[in-house]
């Protein structure tokens, strides 16, 4: 069995009105499995686990909203370079993601949580 990052990307759906923005969530599960197929199948039932609208108390921008399962999007298996034995632990490398950058102040501003344009590489 090996670990694995699985990027599971959930949505927010409003219940009524005009939606003009789309938020969305990635959210990465540590998953234990004998292979991709099967992390990413468990990613898909964790996600679909995790729809709903938490009993109708759930709200988005106070809009009644529900969180919907968009899908997997990736799987990284957990690397511990650290560890002789690669084993998960402390420093372990859960998942990673490739960025690029116009500048290095857009750089600088995506490290400090500031607004900047980015482009994800995959």
């Amino acid at each position: 069995m090996y670990w694995y990052g699985v990027h599971v990307v959930m949505a927010v759906r409003y219940k009524h009105g005009k939606q003009d923005v789309f938020p969305a969530w990635e959210n990465i599960y540590l998953i234990n499995a004998e292979n991709s197929e099967e992390a990413a199948h468990k990613g898909e039932v964790t996600g679909k686990k995790n729809e709903g609208d938490a009993s109708g108390s759930f709200y988005w921008d106070d809009q009644p909203a529900e969180w919907l399962y968009m899908g997997v999007r990736k799987v990284i298996q957990v690397s511990n370079a650290c560890s002789p034995t690669n084993e998960v632990g402390d420093g372990a490398e859960i998942t990673y993601q490739t960025l690029e950058f116009n500048t290095e102040k857009a750089l600088k501003n995506y490290v400090n949580s500031k607004p900047t344009k980015l482009r994800v590489v995959e």
